[in-house]
C-alpha cells in the first residue's frame, strides 16, 4: 500500500469516528451514538480493505514455468518430507552405530557369557512354545469331539424318527389284523382265485412280516448303538474339556514362570544386559532395513508375487505375539500360518504339528510360500520368503517379523500347500 493510500484510509477512519459523536445527552442518544460509531468503523474497514490489492492475503506461490517447476509450497513440502526421512534415517543410523560400538567393546569372555545367556533364554522360549502348541492341540481335539457330537446327535434323531415311523406302521398292521377277526389267512382263502394264489399270498404275508420285524430290529439296534456312541462322546468331551482347562492353566503357569526366569537372568549381570539391549536394537534396525529391501524389490534373491501368501503375511509384520492368537490383535506361530493360508483357500488347524501333516512334503530346494517347521516335537512354524528368510510370530514379547533360517538349528520339515491367489486386500 502506498503512502497516499495509507493517508486516505486514516482520514476515512478519523472522519467516520467523528461523525458518530452523540449530539445530545441522555441514554437514548448514547445508544444511538454507539450504533453510529459501530457502523462508521465497519465503513472504515471496508474502505481499508478496498485499498488492499487483490490476492494480498493469498498463500505466496511461484508460477509454474513451461518446464513444470513446482510451486514454492510444494517445494517446501517436498523438502520437509525429505528432511524428515533423512532425520529418521540418521536417527536409525545413529542407533545402529551406537549398538555396534557397544557390541565391539565386548571381551571374548563377555561374548561367551552373552551367548550362554541367550541359550538359556532360547531354552525358556522353547518350553513356552511347546506349552502353547500343546494347548492348541487340546483345543483342536476338543473342537473335533464337539463337532462329532453335533453330527452324531443329528444321526441319532434321524434314526429315532425312522424307528418310530416303522414301529407305528407295524402297530397299524397288528390293529388291522385284530379288526379283521384275527384270522387274515381265512380272508386270503376267500379272496384267492386258486389254491396256488392263496399259497403265494400267505407266503408273501409271512415274508412281509419277517421283513418288518427285521427292519424294526435293525433300526432299534442302530438307535441303541448311536446312544452308546453319544454317551462315549459325552465322556470324551468331558475329558477333553478337562485337558483343555489343565493345559490352559499350565500355559498361564509356564508363561508367568518363564517371564520371571527371563527377568531374573537379565538382572544377574547389568553389563550383559547392556549388551543384550544393544543386540536387540541392532537386530530390530537390521530387520526393518531388510523388510524395506524385500518390499521394494531391492533384495535380488527374494521376489514377492502379488496375491501370494508371503505378500499376505508381510501385511501383518509388526503385530504382537499372542498366546493362541489368530487375528490382527495378535498371533502365535501356527495362528499366523492358519490365518494367512485361509485367505488362499487352504484350511489348516491351529496347531503346528498338525499343519505339518497337510500339503506335500518338500524334498528339494525350498520355494517362496513353503511352510517351514521347527523342533522335535514340532512346536514352531513360519512361511518361507526366499533368499534364506522366513516370516513368523516368534515368542511372547516379540512381534511378527522376518528372520534368517540360519538363525535356527532345529529346522525339522517343510510342506507345500496348494494355494490360490488372493484377489482382495489382506483381511
Amino acid at each position: 500500500m502506498s503512502k497516499a493510500q495509507s493517508y486516505g484510509v486514516r482520514d476515512a477512519v478519523r472522519d467516520a469516528v467523528r461523525s458518530g459523536v452523540p449530539a445530545r445527552a441522555g441514554v437514548a442518544s448514547v445508544r444511538s451514538g454507539a450504533l453510529r460509531r459501530v457502523v462508521a468503523v465497519l465503513l472504515a474497514l471496508s474502505v481499508l480493505l478496498s485499498a488492499v490489492p487483490f490476492g494480498a492475503f493469498a498463500r505466496p506461490t511461484t508460477s509454474t514455468d513451461t518446464s513444470g517447476t513446482a510451486t514454492t509450497q510444494d517445494t517446501q513440502d517436498t523438502k520437509t518430507e525429505t528432511d524428515t526421512k533423512k532425520t529418521t534415517k540418521k536417527k536409525k543410523t545413529t542407533e545402529l552405530e551406537k549398538a555396534n560400538e557397544k557390541l565391539a567393546t565386548a571381551t571374548p569372555a563377555q561374548t561367551a557369557a552373552l551367548q550362554a545367556l541367550n541359550d538359556q533364554l532360547d531354552a525358556i522360549d522353547k518350553e513356552t512354545e511347546i506349552a502353547a502348541e500343546e494347548y492348541n492341540a487340546a483345543k483342536l481335539h476338543l473342537a473335533s469331539i464337539e463337532s462329532d457330537i453335533k453330527v452324531k446327535k443329528k444321526d441319532y434323531e434321524l434314526i429315532k424318527q425312522a424307528y418310530e415311523l416303522q414301529a407305528a406302521e407295524l402297530d397299524a398292521r397288528v390293529r388291522d389284523y385284530y379288526r379283521e377277526g384275527g384270522n387274515p389267512g381265512l380272508m386270503m382263502l376267500f379272496e384267492s382265485k386258486s389254491f396256488a394264489d392263496f399259497t403265494a399270498r400267505l407266503r408273501y404275508a409271512a415274508e412281509l412280516s419277517t421283513i418288518d420285524a427285521d427292519l424294526l430290529q435293525r433300526i432299534r439296534d442302530q438307535r441303541d448303538q448311536l446312544a452308546d456312541t453319544l454317551n462315549k462322546l459325552a465322556n470324551d468331551e468331558a475329558q477333553a474339556e478337562s485337558l483343555e482347562f489343565e493345559l490352559r492353566a499350565r500355559k498361564i503357569e509356564v508363561t508367568a514362570r518363564n517371564e520371571d526366569r527371563q527377568a531374573e537372568l537379565r538382572a544377574q549381570n547389568k553389563e550383559l544386559l547392556d549388551f543384550m539391549n544393544a543386540t536387540t536394537t541392532r537386530d530390530r534396525i537390521n530387520e526393518n532395513t531388510l523388510a524395506v529391501e524385500i518390499k521394494t524389490g531391492k533384495l535380488k534373491d527374494v521376489v514377492i508375487t502379488d496375491g501370494s501368501p508371503v505378500q499376505t503375511a508381510l501385511a501383518y509384520r509388526g503385530i504382537p505375539y499372542k498366546w493362541g492368537g489368530a487375528s490382527k490383535s495378535g498371533f502365535d506361530c501356527s495362528g499366523l500360518v492358519m490365518y494367512v493360508f485361509k485367505q488362499h483357500g487352504v484350511s489348516l488347524p491351529h496347531h503346528s504339528a498338525s499343519q505339518a501333516l497337510k500339503g506335500t512334503k518338500v524334498t528339494g530346494l525350498l520355494q517362496a510360500n513353503d511352510v517351514v517347521f521347527f523342533g522335535s516335537p514340532i512346536h514352531h512354524v513360519g512361511i518361507y520368503i526366499g533368499g534364506g528368510y522366513y516370516i513368523h510370530a516368534p515368542r511372547t514379547g516379540d512381534v511378527v517379523k522376518i528372520s534368517a533360517l540360519s538363525s535356527r538349528r532345529d529346522l525339522t520339515a517343510a510342506r507345500r500347500y496348494s494355494w490360490t491367489t488372493r484377489t482382495k486386500a489382506p483381511l
